[in-house]
């Protein structure tokens, strides 16, 4: 910025809204209102988006790409630095910039930069506990007291954090700048201590969210990330941030208009990657695992999101538990020590590995510092969708170690099976999916809007939301989980498009359709970021010497470990039945295992108050692992306990004919009829077209209604295939059957 840059220039003759910049020795600098700044500002040349460079010979590498006019009407920056090499933030300016800032590359210092500067109070929002807490460790390490960690326990920390923890942080800080550190879904608990404490903390505080696009892309299983946004756009424009080495783009149009800031080097750090393709990832691991063992003594670090898959290749190489460790996240840390309890110790607080192969999954690709160099293996695969690596986490997991990779493997597989795509454009397919959530969110606010003033609508609003949070799931691929495109606004409540699993959707698309579509895509991809790239042999394993034994055995010990698991939440659920505490419900709901979640404790809330408690876990746990059989038996429980007068169970009975007293029909059904009329009742009745496979709408009735058969066709003898217990009561009339069914996507 050697040359002035001109106010008009920059504002492109538009006049700005608010005061665009400050003039500092002839350099008119972009950063929005004029407050934030230092008094001793004049001995600084230059800023970019109020990150006040330390020195005069940082500006050489700065420019100013676009004037940018964000969401609060103010014109912002966008800007790019070539910064110096071998520097962290922290040498090169005095806080981090508001906006958007894209590292590009790992281990910058920024989070450091934030919680160290003494300018201002700062909120640091990352995407795990494992995270936030160690982050917390280190800073406070060598400046005693100065970080606070808020969340759930954790490592020392033995309590969920308090108001009164909270309190008692702010007096022994006094004037002294305030430093917190948290996750997503403590954010807003934070924030209405603060308040509750005195504190303006919208105006006296900075919130930056780091690994952002971590946050997007983890969204689609956990969708409470989201939540942090609403929060975001409530901090003044200069005093938010969002950063990370790896920057996606975002379908959110006002996360678009934030000011940013793009780091460049002034020699792009390339890696030295080995490619192996194979058939089989857990075997080819095992060979370049075993290849390291046998020729090195250094540490091997495999980055690899499915424990399953991590047990198997331990098995196989036979490690014992002092010889490898595992990181994951806390929910799944049990798994891990039911497994081998000495494989839970594996790094120290001071980012040293413990043992020499240490594995990690997702919660452990972003943010976390190891302090040793690797041999570094990553593992992509598409037996489910969350072990697929992306570009960005390949990235991500490059940089864990501080120290560098000592080298760099990434084993992956390519599905024969190309997923169909409806969209073969990713432009196309994006553009549907924010059409598609823009017409549900008019819909849904409209109809919030006109029950808000005519009460008689209420019952209809929460078949509304149902019916909407049903419908509104989409898939990249038939392979793939659906995902909602439509949340609530965890402030306003209003309904939005989640535009985070938009991003996660379209990132699966771009994975899958371009990243893995062939042997040679993701080789090409590498190498176009810079990297020197060599491809190994690769290791297509016959089928028949495809080792299996290790994969039974842990998938027998899975379900006995579920099993387990099972048994003592039925125990804890039949506890709270007693004392009905609707919190103490939800700490149950919480701590369980998540397809335990899914599959007993959430069914159990919803039908509890309908269905002897003993009687319906004893039913949840015969099926909680049979994906079909739970359906049914959920559906079957949902439909016995609706009242004959509800207008789905009321249209059902009169469709075939059934007598309400005796439960039978005297009708008979040929296959194609009772499909059919299935088909007209849901339509009519819940205006949802159930466009479902013959077996699904088969389970449907067989959940319905007992069936007995016949030459001529089937017909009904009974109302409770599953032999329920009498009701406790019935369901409420007006009860929404599309959010309490399971219906296959």
């Amino acid at each position: 910025m050697k040359k002035p840059i001109k106010k008009e220039d920059f504002l492109r003759q538009k006049e700005p809204i608010n005061s665009p910049g400050t003039n500092i020795h002839g350099t008119y600098v972009v950063h929005g209102h004029d407050v934030g700044f230092n008094e001793d500002i004049s001995e600084y040349y230059s800023s970019i988006n109020c990150g006040v460079l330390l020195d005069n010979s940082f500006d050489k590498g700065i420019s100013l790409c676009a004037p940018l006019e964000n969401v609060d009407g103010y014109y912002v920056g966008e800007w790019e630095m070539v910064c110096p090499p071998d520097l962290k933030l922290g040498q090169i300016m005095d806080r981090m910039p508001f906006g958007i800032i894209d590292k590009t590359i790992t281990g910058l210092g920024a989070t450091t930069l934030e919680l160290t500067s003494q300018i201002r109070n700062s909120i640091i929002v990352v995407p795990t506990k494992a995270l936030a807490y160690n982050k917390h460790i280190q800073i406070n390490a060598e400046h005693n007291g100065l970080t606070m960690y808020v969340g759930s326990k954790y490592g020392r920390i033995a309590n969920d954090t308090s108001l009164n923890d909270v309190a008692l942080y702010l007096v022994n800080r006094k004037d002294s700048v305030r430093k917190f550190l948290t996750v997503a879904d403590s954010l807003p608990k934070l924030l209405g201590y603060l308040e509750e404490l005195g504190e303006k903390v919208y105006e006296d505080y900075f919130l930056m969210i780091d690994e952002i696009d971590t946050m997007q892309i983890d969204s689609c299983y956990r969708p409470r990330l989201e939540n942090v946004i609403d929060y975001y756009f409530k901090f003044d424009f200069m005093n938010r941030a969002m950063v990370s080495a790896t920057v996606q783009p975002f379908s959110n149009p006002s996360l678009e208009k934030e000011g940013r800031l793009l780091l460049k080097w002034e020699k792009t750090p390339s890696r030295n990657i080995k490619l192996v393709a194979t058939n089989y990832v857990d075997d080819a691991a095992v060979n370049v695992i075993l290849n390291i063992l046998e020729t090195t003594t250094d540490k091997i670090l495999v980055a690899y999101n499915s424990l399953d898959g991590i047990f198997n290749i331990v098995k196989t190489l036979g490690l014992k538990g002092c010889d490898y460790g595992v990181l994951c996240s806390n929910r799944s840390s049990d798994k891990v020590t039911e497994f081998d309890e000495d494989a839970t110790n594996a790094i120290d607080e001071n980012g040293h590995l413990t043992k020499r192969v240490t594995f990690m999954t997702c919660a452990y690709f972003a943010g976390i510092d190891i302090m040793d160099s690797c041999h570094l293996i990553s593992i992509s695969s598409n037996n489910q969708p969350f072990t697929y690596l992306s570009l960005a986490k390949l990235s991500q997991i490059a940089g864990r170690c501080r120290s560098g990779n000592l080298s760099e493997y990434i084993i992956y597989d390519v599905d024969d099976n190309n997923a169909d795509f409806i969209h073969a454009d990713v432009n196309e397919y994006t553009n549907s999916l924010l059409s598609r959530a823009d017409k549900y969110i008019q819909f849904l606010n409209t109809m919030v809007s006109m029950a808000k003033s005519d009460r008689a609508l209420y019952p209809m609003l929460d078949f509304v939301k149902s019916y909407i949070s049903f419908i509104g799931k989409s898939k990249a691929s038939r392979y793939d989980y659906p995902l909602s495109i439509v949340r609530e606004n965890s402030i306003t409540h209003e309904f939005v498009p989640s535009y985070f699993n938009i991003d996660a959707l379209i990132d699966r698309w771009k994975i899958v359709n371009q990243l893995y579509s062939s042997e040679y895509a993701l080789y090409n991809a590498l190498v176009s970021q810079g990297h020197n790239v060599e491809n190994e042999p690769p290791l297509y394993i016959p089928k028949e010497e495809h080792l299996t034994e290790n994969i039974h055995q842990i998938k027998d010990q899975a379900k006995q470990r579920l099993n387990k698991q099972f048994e003592l939440l039925k125990t804890r659920l039949l506890s709270w039945h007693n004392d009905q505490n609707d919190y103490h419900l939800e700490e149950i709901i919480r701590d369980a295992n998540k397809r335990l979640q899914d599959n007993v404790a959430l069914p159990f809330k919803v039908l509890h108050p309908f269905i002897d408690a003993e009687s319906l876990l004893n039913g949840l746990g015969l099926h909680f692992n049979h994906d079909r059989k739970l359906r049914n038996y959920i559906n079957a429980a949902v439909f016995y306990a609706l009242p004959n007068e509800h207008p789905f169970k009321a249209s059902i009975l009169m469709t075939f004919e059934v007598d309400v007293k005796s439960g039978e029909s005297q009708t008979k059904y040929d296959l194609s009829t009772r499909h059919k009329k299935l088909r007209e009742v849901f339509a009519t009745t819940l205006n949802y077209q159930l466009d479902l496979e013959s077996v699904v709408l088969s389970d449907l009735l067989s959940s319905f209604f007992i069936w007995a058969r016949g030459a001529a066709g089937n017909r009904i003898t009974g109302l409770n295939p599953e032999k329920f217990p009498p009701l406790i009561s019935k369901m409420k009339i007006d009860a929404n059957l599309l959010s309490l069914l399971r219906l296959p996507k």
